[in-house]
């Protein structure tokens, strides 16, 4: 057959952790409830300690010497496929939206692909050791219901440029990368 029909595909929900450890989850009662009835990998490992060369290997499956991306703030190379540019292809309505400053679109060319790709960093107060903007978690989550449509969008001068919802009638790929 030619694949599944749209009401057969299922919305992917792909959420990144920057630097969380696996022992710190065991303080997260509702992460563990959700771990339960969700597909766990419990024997993942990162190719590479470092944020941008191990995103790029989650959006495109190559190790870091084969896509070229080996340390932080180093752009994904525009002839390397990604995640997002399939699941467009493949009639999905893709979303990211980052809170880490090294997976913005201009130190990564990880947004490529994606129909709505969100990267403002509206808290100042950020990273420790060189306070790097971010978006914390509370409100990357509400940027992820507003993109779906489920919360209504905030003022516009709290929202950003790309906040605007997109549409999900039909299915969805959403990456969100917490700090």
């Amino acid at each position: 057959t030619g694949g599944a029909t749209p009401a057969e595909r299922p919305n992917v929900l792909l959420i990144v952790v920057d630097t969380l450890r696996v022992d710190r989850l065991a303080t997260m009662p509702a992460v563990t409830a959700f771990a339960e009835q969700a597909a766990a990998f419990t024997g993942a490992q990162t190719p590479r300690a470092k944020t941008t060369p191990a995103v790029a290997s989650l959006m495109t499956g190559l190790y870091p010497h084969d896509h070229g991306v080996r340390d932080l703030a180093m752009r994904l190379d525009r002839g390397v496929p990604v995640l997002a540019e399939a699941f467009t292809r493949g009639g999905y309505r893709t979303i990211g939206i980052v809170g880490n400053y090294v997976v913005t679109d201009a130190r990564s060319g990880l947004a490529r692909g994606f129909r709505m790709w969100v990267e403002d960093l509206p808290d100042l107060v950020g990273v420790p050791p060189h306070h790097a903007p971010q978006r914390r978690a509370d409100s990357l989550t509400d940027a992820a219901l507003v993109a779906l449509g489920l919360e209504p969008p905030p003022p516009a001068s709290a929202a950003g440029p790309h906040l605007a919802g997109i549409d999900a009638s039909g299915p969805w790929m959403m990456y969100l990368h917490y700090m």
